[in-house]
């Protein structure tokens, strides 16, 4: 009883030392920050829930890595990509180590919410790190783990890896290689192992391609027509088609359990297991897709459609909304809606219909680069310490932006090297 008193005190102790933090200056160098006494504390925390837990339980979860320390809340984990690779930044936003990658990659989260794939598609490579914080499930209940980041040492080679696509249900990671026509598809224990044999899957021939892991082990693979994709196979783990589905000149994918949105030309393909939905375009435009997100339960999806509007998908229906900027890319929100980043210089999160609830200033204005590829600023959500933040990466003035969205603040930190792309771990 005394114990669980004492942790209780700790708790809210932790929780006050939060809230006047929030009151500090808004930009803090890194550079010169330590881990705080709230870091301090989580340590203490996560040794005393781990030992609670191993005596009620035993040790229960094989497959851990036993040099892993037990959390006794979710804490997650940013990777912030610059000009020489990634820095993770801990939920205090602490730098915790950095990793050489030779160059600047693309970040995307792991299916598994644990690691992060850094792409460098020039460099023809992802290498694959582990954010060291992560979730597992217990029965009814599930245990909160964290370790050292870490990066693989050898990364997974391909010619002119693009895409990676996360299922969130399954945890299966699939990445696709342009170049070779492949497919790689990955499961959470084979990342937990650095296994990256996984199962492969081939495309007719090299093109800017996609592969969405469904939940029945089944995969959607794009195929190639005259000029882009103008289709997507269902395959099997042996490569056999089941069934295909037209999608001419098909660019921006997102996967929600077993439902799977695609761009396409003329219409937005909705596949839901092996049966499909055509909806059709909003307007006359000749706008298309270029990239979707999901939101929190998978009801609504969330899409470009043209410089300053956005695509809405509920159902099998699609609307336009208007946006007072251009933006760069969207995020789904914990708890349900989406965040978006203008060029104005503003992050406005919408609700599930599109409707703008709240809006922060965060930065002056700026101008998208041209053509893909260029450095500007980026963003990722998550939840941590059962808040909910977005991340805004600024390369102009080498900083990245944590707006909590559960009180309505923002934080200001520097980093070494200009920021761009970012990825969250262990935050859904």
């Amino acid at each position: 009883m005394i114990a669980v008193l004492i942790m209780l005190y700790c708790v809210m102790k932790k929780k006050v030392t939060l809230a006047l933090a929030a009151v500090a200056a808004f930009t803090v160098p890194l550079s010169a920050c330590s881990p705080s006494n709230t870091a301090a504390e989580s340590h203490d925390h996560a040794s005393h829930a781990e030992s609670d837990a191993h005596a009620e339980h035993g040790d229960h979860n094989p497959g851990v890595d036993k040099t892993a320390e037990e959390a006794y809340e979710k804490l997650a984990r940013l990777a912030v990509s610059t000009e020489t690779g990634v820095t993770v930044l801990d939920y205090d936003m602490t730098p915790i180590d950095s990793f050489d990658l030779g160059g600047r990659p693309t970040l995307t989260t792991a299916g598994d919410d644990r690691h992060v794939m850094a792409v460098q598609g020039k460099a023809n490579k992802i290498d694959v790190i582990d954010g060291g914080s992560w979730t597992k499930p217990h029965g009814d209940h599930v245990h909160y783990y964290r370790s050292a980041p870490s990066v693989a040492d050898s990364p997974i080679e391909g010619t002119k890896p693009t895409h990676v696509v996360g299922n969130d249900a399954t945890g299966v990671t699939a990445l696709y290689f342009d170049g070779d026509a492949r497919a790689l598809i990955l499961t959470p224990d084979q990342l937990a192992e650095d296994d990256f044999s996984g199962v492969e899957l081939k495309s007719s021939a090299p093109h800017h391609g996609v592969a969405v892991p469904l939940m029945n082990g089944q995969v959607l693979l794009s195929k190639k027509g005259e000029e882009m994709s103008d289709s997507m196979e269902l395959l099997d783990e042996s490569n056999n088609v089941l069934n295909e589905f037209k999608c001419p000149r098909m660019h921006g994918e997102v996967v929600f359990e077993n439902t799977a949105i695609f761009g396409c030309a003329d219409s937005i393909l909705r596949v839901d297991g092996d049966k499909e939905t055509i909806i059709k375009s909003p307007d006359d435009s000749g706008e298309r897709v270029g990239a979707i997100v999901a939101n929190q339960d998978g009801s609504a999806f969330l899409g470009d459609w043209a410089e300053d509007s956005l695509l809405l998908v509920k159902g099998s229906e699609a609307s336009v909304i208007d946006f007072p900027s251009a933006f760069t890319n969207r995020v789904s929100l914990p708890g349900g809606g989406f965040a978006v980043f203008g060029t104005d210089g503003k992050l406005r999160a919408l609700d599930n219909d599109g409707k703008t609830t709240k809006e922060f200033n965060i930065m002056d204005g700026w101008t998208k680069p041209e053509g893909h590829g260029g450095v500007m600023p980026m963003m990722a959500a998550g939840e941590s310490q059962a808040t909910k933040f977005v991340f805004i990466s600024e390369p102009q003035n080498n900083k990245v932006h944590r707006i909590n969205l559960s009180a309505d603040e923002i934080e200001s930190f520097e980093v070494d090297g200009t920021p761009s792309s970012l990825a969250v771990v262990n935050g859904r």
